[in-house]
This record gives structure tokens, sequence and C-alpha cells, in this order.
């Protein structure tokens, strides 16, 4: 029982989060390439930089 779960329900939930995590990584990072350095100075917080 705990095997068929494991199969059909936790798996493609990890498959889910795994995606939305690469999807939301790949948008900040082209989000990061893209902004100029002024705009990017301005929004991001100084403990990040």
């Amino acid at each position: 029982m705990l095997s068929y779960l494991m199969t059909w329900v936790l798996l493609p939930m990890l498959a889910v989060w795994g995606a939305f995590g690469v999807g939301v990584l790949l948008l900040g990072l082209r989000a990061r390439w893209l902004t100029p350095p002024r705009l990017l100075a301005r929004w991001t917080p100084a403990y990040a930089r």
C-alpha cells in the first residue's frame, strides 16, 4: 500500500516541485542577466549583494 502511494503520489509531486524550482531558478537567473546593474543594485537588498 505504501509503495503504491509513493509511486503514484510522491514521485509526481516531487517531479512537479523539481520542475517548479528549476523554472523559478532559471527565471531568476535570466532576470538577473537581463537587468541593468543600476536597477539590480536598487532592487537588491544590501545583504544579497
